[in-house]
């Protein structure tokens, strides 16, 4: 059984979602311990347990340790089976990381069936659904994975109740991870629920302004719309993902008491910051896929555009896992250049 220490690296959650991902996808039994140990409040918090349930429906593991607030929990994977529930994270937890948990399984199984989650589809300290649906989806498909995303009902703070289903498809997964750089059509995608739709104008049209202020260059898209909810909410993407061309995004959320207008500037920002670089992906993106590149047999190199504790926690679990070299060197001309042996 591996020993991986909860408290290594960010020293959170992705330490935890990423040991369950591949201990599924490699069917190595793990022991994580010192979980979320540098948080205020350590051990398994509600979205982490539902994320490692879901994982052990998935996978018929035997799992001992999981309830709330434990420190320590063993995990033995299964065979990953098609006989699962629908997942109800429970009030706003995030549906993206749970995501982040379950996917990297279901490609390497090559199980191809529709699942339904219910939670958060944009709250804080996480990715937005669109961000999964329109930046790392994409990037999934240049390496042989088609993640396909069905947003039926938004999901924010406090109450969520967002429901997503979602379906992943091997297609040719390991492929040979090939991404051009292509900035020149940006996608602004504003969304509000329960909320006036000149909400999520306003923060559209606020992206926009940033850009024309700093003379970036680019084409900008805006796709604006009002989402149905269950509670009041917004929230932004800006990004430019194409199909094997590089995957760049940036998203904000509204907030109670936060201007609309800040809300899509602080996205436009963001945006413009990563991809001064130059890079192939975001700084968020580059840590989601370090399981994958690992996973692949092929020799990877990314550019990304810094370096992160979320990466840097990524390459070491996954290391752990799979015995591949790699190096993290940093870019004459800005970002990091990721490269998998």
């Amino acid at each position: 059984m591996l020993e991986v220490d909860g408290s290594v690296g960010e020293g959170g959650g992705q330490v935890l979602r990423t040991s369950i991902a591949l201990s599924i996808a490699t069917k190595t039994p793990v022991r994580i311990y010192n979980i979320r140990k540098k948080r205020p409040n350590p051990g398994l918090q509600p979205q982490h347990y539902m994320a490692i349930k879901a994982a052990s429906y998935l996978s018929s593991a035997e799992v001992t340790g999981l309830e709330i607030g434990s420190q320590e929990v063993c995990f033995k994977p299964g065979h990953v089976s098609k006989d699962i529930p629908v997942l109800d994270v429970g009030t706003a937890g995030s549906i993206p990381l749970v995501l982040q948990t379950l996917i990297p399984s279901l490609a390497v199984a090559d199980l191809s069936f529709p699942l339904e989650v219910i939670g958060g589809t944009d709250v804080k300290w996480s990715p937005t659904i669109d961000y999964m649906k329109y930046v790392f989806s994409p990037f999934l498909s240049s390496i042989g994975i088609n993640l396909h995303i069905d947003v039926k009902r938004r999901g924010y703070y406090p109450k969520g109740g967002g429901r997503i289903v979602f379906q992943v498809e091997n297609v040719s997964f390991p492929r040979e991870l090939k991404l051009k750089k292509f900035h020149e059509e940006v996608i602004i995608r504003s969304v509000c629920s329960n909320l006036p739709e000149t909400v999520a104008a306003r923060q559209a049209d606020a992206a926009l302004r940033l850009f024309e202020q700093t003379k970036t260059g680019f084409n900008v898209r805006i796709i604006s719309s009002k989402e149905t909810a269950i509670s009041p909410g917004t929230s932004i993407i800006v990004y430019s993902a194409q199909m094997f061309r590089s995957c760049i995004g940036s998203d904000s959320i509204g907030e109670r008491g936060k201007p609309a207008e800040k809300v899509g500037e602080e996205a436009a920002k963001r945006f413009v910051e990563e991809v001064r670089p130059s890079p192939d992906v975001d700084s968020h993106l580059g840590d989601m896929v370090v399981p994958y590149l690992f996973l692949s047999p092929h020799h990877s190199k990314v550019k990304i555009s810094k370096t992160t504790p979320h990466l840097e926690t990524n390459l070491f679990i996954s290391s752990l896992f799979i015995k591949r070299k790699y190096y993290l060197i940093r870019s004459d001309h800005g970002g990091v250049i990721l490269e998998v042996l």
